[in-house]
């Protein structure tokens, strides 16, 4: 079993369900030395590597090669899987995977910070009859 931080749409239990069949068990977690925006003309975010930033997000546990599958299948092709260390909810630091946009992508990141709240009050519903069926 692994770990995932995740930092966008897959913070929200809903989608995981949808994609997964299942709840995991997660828990607050920050992601330093990386950014996160939104991708030009979507609705979701990217993190690129950026000193002195940092990103909040969820950190999963208990994701197994199944589950990574199933994910890597969802993720945009934009996105690579990259082992990270994140800082979890009891100041730990852990290594987890996460989906990180590639060097050779950036230019399809938009220079807007991505917002939970404004996702989940405007593109929730309709993000989950689109990309998670």
């Amino acid at each position: 079993m692994q770990r995932l931080f995740v930092y966008g749409t897959l913070e929200f239990p809903i989608i995981v369900k949808k994609l997964l069949g299942k709840t995991l068990a997660g828990e607050p977690a920050r992601l330093n030395g990386y950014e996160r925006y939104l991708l030009v003309n979507r609705a979701y975010p990217g993190i690129i590597s950026q000193p002195g930033a940092g990103v909040d997000g969820v950190l999963y546990l208990g994701i197994t090669p199944k589950y990574l599958k199933r994910l890597d299948r969802y993720e945009d092709t934009i996105y690579e899987r990259r082992r990270v260390q994140v800082t979890d909810s009891r100041g730990q630091p852990v290594a987890a995977w996460a989906y990180v946009i590639p060097p050779q992508r950036q230019r399809e990141l938009s220079n807007q910070p991505w917002d939970r709240n404004t996702f989940m009050q405007t593109q929730l519903k309709r993000f989950l009859t689109i990309r998670c069926r």
